[in-house]
């Protein structure tokens, strides 16, 4: 019987297993790394698109439409991204039209209630001034029914009470006047001519009264100045700022009428020397029943719009206009644009 004995080192075996070991060490790492980065590219695919979605939703509902998704995924969160897209679009739409719509309408109903407003002080400021009148002739009216004049008051009675019948015709006139003007419903009846013209005719229909009360007018016109407007309405423009003067102005005082000359525009004035006005004041004096005088003293005359008229009147042919002080009285005056 033979016994055979064969040596053989284990060396290699135990170095194998040993590398084997390390191999599968590494692998295990590696393959736990990649799988690592692979779940968190995932999430971040995943995830990501959703946290945008939210971000746009929440600034959505705090109705900011400015935010978009720009997510180009052709998946389901693709679609949800064009759709939240779209709804954004056309909420901003509607919401801008409904923020139009209701500036619009707070506009319409201030509108309403400075008209409302307007109204109801235009019929006070008319009830004042047509109650004056209408008291003096149903008073001296039934003065003369009764009798109770004096000797050789008829007459007086009378011419008051014609007096009054006057202002309250010219009141109507002028308040029929402005409401043509202010609805836009009056039209001008143009033509050329010479503004200097205009002032002379205003003055001569004007010079008795003027000299009456000892008042010397100057004419700063130079150069014949031809225009393009309605003779009519500036006539009455011109007549209204005269008044203004003649009343304005202390006995012994001036009236200066003057044209200055530029290029493309003539500035036409109507100065006076007497009491100006405060400097607070000089925006109102245009307004509806506006008088200086807050006792409306009745002596000077006037309805109390005639320069709503004056205003309305230039506002319509595009002139400019103004009022200020000067070193000796005040200054009216509008400026016309050449032919």
């Amino acid at each position: 019987m033979e016994i055979i004995f064969s040596i053989t080192s284990l060396q290699p075996v135990n170095e194998a297993s040993s590398v084997i070991k390390e191999f599968y060490f590494y692998f295990y790492i590696g393959a736990i790394v990649l799988i690592l980065i692979l779940c968190l590219m995932y999430t971040n695919m995943v995830s990501k698109p959703l946290v945008k979605l939210n971000e746009t939703a929440k600034k959505m509902a705090a109705l900011d439409f400015s935010e978009k998704c720009n997510i180009k995924n052709e998946d389901e969160i693709g679609n949800l991204a064009s759709t939240l897209n779209f709804l954004s679009y056309n909420l901003d739409k509607a919401l801008t039209s409904v923020n139009a719509a209701n500036e619009k309408l707070e506009k319409d109903i201030e509108k309403e209630r400075n008209i409302d407003k307007a109204r109801k002080e235009f019929i006070a400021a008319v009830s004042h001034e047509l109650k004056t009148p209408i008291n003096l002739i149903g008073g001296y009216a039934e003065g003369l029914k009764d009798g109770i004049f004096k000797e050789n008051e008829e007459d007086q009675y009378i011419d008051i009470i014609i007096d009054e019948s006057n202002k309250m015709a010219n009141l109507v006139s002028d308040m029929l006047n402005l409401s043509h003007l202010e609805s836009g419903t009056m039209k001008l009846s143009k033509e050329e001519f010479f503004i200097d013209d205009l002032i002379e005719s205003v003055i001569k229909r004007f010079y008795k009264v003027i000299k009456d009360k000892g008042i010397t007018i100057n004419c700063n016109i130079i150069t014949k100045t031809k225009v393009c407007a309605d003779w009519d309405k500036m006539e009455q423009v011109i007549t209204n700022f005269t008044t203004n003067a003649i009343k304005n102005t202390y006995e012994g005082g001036i009236i200066t009428f003057a044209i200055e000359e530029e290029p493309d525009k003539t500035i036409v004035s109507v100065e006076n020397t007497g009491k100006g006005i405060p400097e607070e004041e000089l925006g109102k004096i245009w307004d509806n029943f506006y008088k200086l005088d807050k006792s409306r003293n009745r002596k000077l005359g006037g309805t109390g719009i005639g320069l709503a008229i004056v205003k309305n009147i230039l506002i319509l042919h595009g002139y400019k206009y103004g009022v200020k002080n000067t070193d000796n009285g005040i200054k009216f005056y509008f400026v016309v644009y050449k032919v």
